[in-house]
């Protein structure tokens, strides 16, 4: 997840810096987020269901 929170930032420098690839590596990065919250909310709910640790 810090991986893709450091690509979100590297977005928004792009797109204050004019770089015309900025507003989709910044995209990228927020879908990314945006699965892995997904993920963790189906992780939790597999350890709530199933009594996982």
């Amino acid at each position: 997840m810090e991986r893709a929170k450091t690509e979100a930032s590297e977005g928004v420098a792009l797109i204050k810096a004019y770089a015309p690839h900025g507003n989709a590596v910044l995209s990228q990065a927020q879908q990314k987020l945006d699965a892995l919250a997904e993920l963790s909310v189906v992780h939790q709910l597999a350890i709530e269901r199933f009594d996982i640790m």
